[in-house]
């Protein structure tokens, strides 16, 4: 099993975050690469969904804390810190202003980062049960309706940060400006 559980953690890496991203960048999607980078952790947590038994348990282990799993979190955190601070370096060297560069990392960190990834979770588990139990929706069309609710929940966490970014960057400004 823990060699199953490497594989899913190294095609998640081959897949989510080497070769998505570099086709990204390459396609010059640039802003959606960045946002894109800075999410690890949310598109962990949707492929971590029920175990993805349907992609035979590949990912059941890659963002739940146990002994391995607390070693692939924390993996997927640190290339998650990662690439938010290349978000806030690239800002910095782009706007030649530090407190511009930190700006825009400090929504990245509260919205898509330390707050959503449980929450989302409980609801794509409660919607699961819902389907499940109350329309009798067998499990596979149960976890596809709620993986789904799931990625739109993630999508619309991701598009809200990049409005929040637009609309307060000058305020966040501001309020650094105190402190260097």
């Amino acid at each position: 099993m823990l060699l199953y559980n490497f594989i899913g953690l190294f095609t998640y890496i081959i897949l989510f975050v080497i070769l998505i991203p570099y086709n990204i960048y390459n396609s010059g999607f640039i802003l959606l690469f960045e946002s894109y980078i800075v999410n690890f952790d949310l598109i962990a947590n949707l492929l971590t969904f029920k175990g993805n038994k349907y992609f035979k348990n590949l990912y059941q282990t890659l963002y739940i804390q146990s002994n391995y799993q607390f070693l692939s979190a924390t993996f997927i955190n640190f290339l998650t810190l990662l690439s938010i601070t290349y978000l806030i370096a690239r800002e910095t060297k782009r706007t030649k202003n530090i407190i511009k560069g930190w700006s825009s990392g400090f929504l990245v960190i509260l919205i898509t980062y330390l707050l959503p990834s449980n929450y989302i979770m409980k609801f794509m588990n409660s919607s699961f049960n819902f389907f499940k139990l109350k329309y009798s929706y067998n499990e596979f069309y149960a976890y596809i309706l709620s993986l789904s609710i799931g990625i739109i929940i993630t999508i619309s966490i991701i598009i809200l940060e990049r409005i929040l970014i637009k609309l307060n960057q000058n305020s966040i400004n501001k309020l650094l400006n105190i402190f260097i």
